[in-house]
């Protein structure tokens, strides 16, 4: 059978690691190898690693410092089933299926020798006692209770394979081991967190950011277990006997759950710090880059030819600030926004223009000027339209409105996390509180 099997063309067949332990392993063990798709197999007598997670088993098997041999195998496709449970009880089936075949022929045989010329299927009914001695009565009673008790375990191994049946074909519904969390969140990514192979959720600083098509939104831990909720809410598992039953999710199997999302979603960049290629390329640099809702405007190239400009949006790029309307390229110039500039700095063309250059250091990453823009004027001159205008560009969202005062706060600096602007719209030191926090604080956002 072996030689068989070894000979199959490597297309239609799969590698397994077979693991045989000294001793009989603990539940917590076989739940840790269990979570990375091992399975036990009556036939080898151990336990069957997928060949990807072997690095990852080899580690928990050495920390619990356990003897053990290992064999490799090939198998055709769909030999191992997927899921263990199922496998188990495949296994069961076979098992049983065996057993009734041997007790069948040894009953075929005795009858056989008893009388040439019966068969097992004779005594379906109970034989008459008539005219026969009390041995032949009594052998031939039990060749009736045999052939019954056959036909029991017949009509379980039936009964058996039709239930196998069923599971087997209803493993394209959401069928999963609740000692597994890591194979239930690679599912739920698959199914809800995947965009062109490309991952859509990851998890940086304690907070899972997930992809919205443009950028990346922060997504609470009440909105990630309603998700995982609602996911599992038609979901199934089997339970001991190899019956399905429903899976009912549990706050410490979401807890579970959660678990395993932050360890495979794990991203050491916090999105703070600017945006990020997550496959590691350099180019373009990602901080020249501008998020409009119709794709990624590439500042430097379109400076230097303005005939290629935009990029599609992609999940690889880990970036949490974006605009909420389209670039075009062929906009006219905003006539009212240019007439109230020069309603307020009529014979000032050097402030007009500075203002609308700091606005465009707004929309970019890029903070290697360490400058900070003050607008200084009386009332009613024009700064809070100023102010309202650069809000309507760049959105609610990504833009803040602290006070001086509120900089000396022990988390002063917080509500700064990923924002775009910083508007102080009535900045005032009156020589009171910390002011040297203040400064130092200021100091450390223009660098």
């Amino acid at each position: 059978m072996s030689h068989q099997i070894a000979d199959k063309e490597p297309e239609e067949s799969e590698r397994f690691i077979v693991f045989r332990f000294e001793h009989a392993l603990g539940k917590g063990i076989k739940s840790r190898i269990k979570s990375f798709g091992c399975t036990w197999s009556t036939l080898f007598h151990g336990w069957l690693c997928p060949l990807s997670m072997l690095d990852t088993v080899h580690q928990v098997i050495e920390a619990a410092k356990l003897h053990y041999e290992e064999q490799t195998v090939r198998l055709p496709k769909g030999m191992i089933p997927q899921n263990p449970r199922i496998g188990n009880r495949q296994t069961r089936l076979e098992i049983l299926e065996e057993k009734n075949h041997k007790a069948y022929m040894q009953l075929l045989e005795d009858i056989y020798r008893y009388d040439s010329s019966l068969r097992p299927e004779d005594f379906a009914q109970l034989p008459s006692e008539e005219g026969k001695s009390e041995i032949a009565v009594t052998i031939e009673r039990d060749f009736y209770d045999r052939w019954m008790a056959l036909q029991e375990t017949k009509g379980s191994a039936e009964q058996g394979r039709k239930e196998l049946a069923h599971l087997q074909t209803d493993l394209g519904e959401k069928i999963f081991d609740p000692g597994a969390p890591l194979l239930i969140a690679d599912a739920l990514i698959k199914e809800q967190f995947l965009w062109e192979e490309h991952r859509t959720l990851h998890y940086c600083s304690d907070t899972f950011w997930q992809w919205d098509q443009v950028k990346y939104t922060e997504l609470s831990d009440g909105g990630m277990r309603q998700k995982i909720y609602s996911f599992l809410r038609d979901a199934k598992q089997i339970d001991n006997e190899g019956f399905l039953e429903n899976f009912n999710p549990t706050k410490f199997k979401v807890d579970q759950i959660i678990d395993a999302l932050k360890a495979i979603c794990h991203q050491d960049h916090h999105p703070a710090s600017g945006a990020v290629w997550l496959d590691g390329r350099e180019t373009p640099n990602p901080h020249q880059l501008i998020a409009f809702k119709n794709g990624l405007l590439n500042v430097e190239s379109w400076l230097a030819n303005s005939s290629s400009y935009l990029m599609p949006h992609t999940p690889l790029l880990l970036n949490v600030n974006s605009l909420s309307f389209d670039f075009d390229p062929f906009a006219e110039q905003p006539h009212e926004w240019l007439g109230f500039l020069n309603s307020i700095w009529a014979h000032d063309l050097e402030s007009q223009q500075t203002l609308q250059e700091w606005m465009g250091y707004f929309l970019i990453q890029d903070t290697r000027h360490h400058k900070i823009l003050l607008i200084i004027g009386p009332p009613r001159s024009g700064k809070g339209t100023i102010g309202r205008c650069l809000i309507e560009l760049l959105g609610s969202f990504n833009v803040i409105g602290p006070t001086l005062s509120s900089l000396s706060g022990e988390f002063g600096l917080q509500p700064f996390l990923n924002k775009m602007l910083a508007l102080i719209s009535d900045a005032r030191l009156n020589g009171k509180g910390n002011n040297s926090v203040i400064i130092e604080r200021l100091l450390s956002i223009s660098g």
